[in-house]
């Protein structure tokens, strides 16, 4: 065997041994993207049970909350998005609803940035 054979040989080694490093570290990536997976919904589902518990037990101060706000920034902006500022109001309130009521879900900040989205559209009219 000569020495371009030899370096072949070890070319070939060192390229099967990278393939299988690399396989290894997909395989841990993933395994660490699903563990941190499971964590983060383990921890969004204490986040929703906590802000149910909140929302249930002060619900009545937030509403006024959402009232008060929604109130004054209709008055500083001399009411001219009235029905914005409403459609939000409506949307957070219908969201302390099923916070105080069922928990939290996916469809419930939806709900708020359809409000939020329709009150941007309306700004251009």
């Amino acid at each position: 065997m000569g020495v371009q054979d030899d370096l072949k040989n070890n070319a070939e080694e060192a390229r099967a041994k990278a393939e299988e490093l690399a396989r290894e570290a997909r395989e841990r990536i993933e395994e660490i993207t699903r563990e941190a997976r499971e964590r983060i919904d383990e921890v969004a589902g204490e986040l929703r049970e906590r802000v149910a518990e909140l929302a249930g037990g002060q619900g009545e101060k937030v509403r006024e909350g959402i009232e008060k706000a929604a109130g004054f920034i209709d008055e500083k902006t001399q009411r001219r998005f009235s029905e914005q500022i409403k459609r939000i109001e409506d949307a957070a309130r219908g969201l302390m609803d099923r916070l105080a009521g069922d928990g939290a879900d996916a469809s419930t900040t939806a709900s708020a940035d359809d409000a939020s989205e329709e009150g941007d559209a309306g700004e251009e009219e």
